[in-house]
């Protein structure tokens, strides 16, 4: 080290170095020996030392399985944890009952004397004296350890640091236990009082003050404060306005109202109301969905009779709409319907979720267009035809999902009944066949006989039209209105498509015929060379004459089409004046036209 001697290899020095230190291990042996202990064995290397690891963790891994079943056991045997502690937070602290609860490893046994972190500073010293003299029994590392903590910890913070640590944390654990208690009785009687039918009742302010609990209302003087006071009151009473000689609120109190104003001046003065109303509404929306689930739980009812508020009872959550603190379905009128909705449009009310907003347009849509009864005529309807009580609460047979009643838009899936012009896809390859969904193959069918398809949605548009002329007698002229621009409507598109084949729209077209104008092309197609050289040299001729053809087929297919228009509404004046009464007429929504028949959709 000093230099003197030259430095030597790595290995010369390890060499070295291990015969110094075998002579130091010698001499703490012999020491160790002369002291009365046993000597820790030597370190081992290589091979032997993986196996005294290996040993040793196995060791640990027994004592450790051996301790948890021992803990298991002193659980099964002593019961609850919590009920024990329970039972021992009653009444005063007591060092006995501290000392009592203590573990086997929080206390130092020494012979007949037990040791803990509550015995005195005297007591502690007195004993580690009696350790270092050989007079008591050597202690493990692990409680040697303990015990010097124990002493350096009461020399530095006192003899009774210990207790009153204890004593603090019994105090809060009784404490604890106690607001804990008192904050299940205050719930379940919020439980209790909030208990009310989610369909009956709204969000109201008074009800909310009269159930709001004593911690949320603030009482100064003889005046009670609450969080729906105005900016102005609450002001005033933490003293920004208020007249000399005024009671002052707490320090508490004072915080509380400045949050409220604060958040007031923030969010408006009305924010803790639309707090309240939207907290309201999340609720009711649990409370429908947990109530469907009871619903649906019970075995069915069946009424006598239809009505609204038995049907809105057993309306699942999700068929309701939610809003402005009350609760909106689609039996509600017409004009409360599109109030909310203008409500929501001007930024009064807070907007909706995009579920319930379609939901509500729909609602308004179909009212608009079918009268605001429709859902309760529909409802009535379906509960006189059907026997529900068969089925459970508020579902319905797969056989009675869909039906002509229902009143659903058919323009999209009204394509999957058979029969019809629409309803026979085109006949592709093989593999396009396999490759498309059905559905896709019937809007590409619709997309190349767009024509016959218009044709068949303005008729059935017609007869709506018609049913609800009917139907409204007051509003007669609105729908008469609304027919004359669908007839212009189909006018200016017949503009687009020359000519139309009726007979194959309506299911009444002939093979024969087919086949007889195939016949004809063919001929047409087998003239010779000559002809068609004198074809070419006349074509224009030709092709001026076939424009010709098409208008005058064009101008008489639309006389025929408005004559079969006129007569429906002459028809309908017809039975009126021979005494029939026109609200007993079929309605042609509610049943199938023939086509194979010759049933007209127009009604003539």
């Amino acid at each position: 080290r000093d230099g003197e001697e030259p430095r030597l290899d790595k290995a010369d020095y390890q060499k070295l170095w291990s015969w110094i230190g075998r002579k130091e291990r010698a001499e703490q042996y012999k020491a160790t020996r002369a002291a009365g202990e046993k000597p820790r064995g030597l370190k081992n290397t290589g091979k032997a030392q993986e196996k005294a690891d290996e040993k040793k963790s196995d060791r640990e891994g027994k004592k450790k399985d051996a301790s948890g079943e021992k803990d298991k056991a002193a659980a099964e045997k002593d019961g609850d944890k919590d009920d024990r502690f329970d039972r021992d937070l009653e009444g005063p602290w007591s060092k006995e009952k501290a000392i009592a609860e203590l573990t086997s490893d929080e206390k130092i046994r020494s012979g007949q004397a037990v040791y803990t972190q509550f015995s005195s500073l005297d007591d502690l010293k007195a004993f580690d004296k009696k350790l270092q003299e050989g007079k008591a029994r050597r202690l493990p590392k692990e409680e040697y350890q303990k015990l010097w903590g124990w002493i350096g910890t009461k020399e530095s913070a006192g003899d009774d640091y210990y207790e009153l640590k204890a004593k603090k944390q019994y105090e809060f654990d009784q404490r604890k236990v106690e607001l804990d208690r008192e904050k299940a009785e205050a719930l379940e009687k919020e439980q209790e009082r909030a208990h009310i039918s989610y369909w009956s009742k709204s969000w109201s302010k008074e009800r909310t003050l009269a159930e709001m609990p004593e911690s949320d209302r603030l009482k100064v003087g003889d005046v009670e404060y609450t969080r729906f006071n105005s900016l102005s009151e609450l002001r005033a009473a933490v003293g920004q306005s208020s007249p000399e000689g005024a009671e002052k609120p707490t320090k508490a109190q004072s915080r509380k109202m400045g949050e409220w104003i604060a958040a007031k001046e923030v969010f408006g003065e009305d924010y803790h109301e639309r707090q309240d109303r939207n907290r309201w509404e999340r609720m009711q929306r649990g409370r429908a969905k947990e109530w469907t689930e009871k619903v649906q739980a019970l075995p069915p009812e069946r009424p006598e009779q239809w009505s609204k508020e038995w049907a809105i009872e057993r309306m699942p959550a999700d068929e309701m709409v939610f809003s402005n603190g009350r609760i909106y379905t689609k039996f509600s009128s017409l004009d409360m319907l599109k109030g909310l909705d203008e409500r929501i449009a001007a930024g009064d009310v807070k907007a909706l979720p995009v579920d319930e907003s379609l939901m509500l347009w729909n609602w308004i849509e179909e009212k608009e267009k079918r009268g605001s009864d429709y859902h309760e005529r529909l409802a009535r309807s379906k509960f006189d035809s059907r026997d529900i009580s068969e089925y459970p609460s508020n579902k319905a047979p797969k056989s009675f999902s869909r039906s002509r009643s229902d009143g659903g838009d058919d323009r999209e899936d009204g394509g999957d009944r058979e029969g019809g012009f629409y309803s026979r896809p085109d006949r592709g390859s093989s593999v396009e066949v396999r490759r498309k969904p059905p559905r896709q193959r019937l809007y590409e069918h619709r997309g190349r006989h767009l024509q016959e398809y218009m044709h068949y949605q303005i008729a059935q548009d017609k007869i709506r039209l018609k049913n609800l002329a009917q139907r409204i007698p007051e509003r007669r002229e609105e729908f008469e209105q609304q027919y004359e621009e669908l007839r212009a409507y189909e006018l200016e598109e017949m503009e687009q498509f020359p000519k139309v084949d009726l007979d194959d729209l309506f299911g009444w077209s002939d093979k024969s015929k087919d086949r007889d104008k195939e016949k004809n092309l063919d001929r047409e197609d087998g003239k010779g060379e000559a002809d068609r050289s004198r074809d070419d040299l006349d074509g224009s001729d030709d092709q001026r004459q076939k424009l010709e053809m098409n208008e005058q087929d064009q101008r008489l297919q639309q006389e025929h089409i408005s004559q079969h228009q006129d007569i429906d509404w002459i028809n309908l004046d017809l039975y009126a004046s021979n005494g029939l009464d026109l609200d007993n007429l079929p309605d042609d929504d509610d049943r199938e036209l023939d086509l194979d028949r010759g049933d007209l959709p127009y009604g003539g």
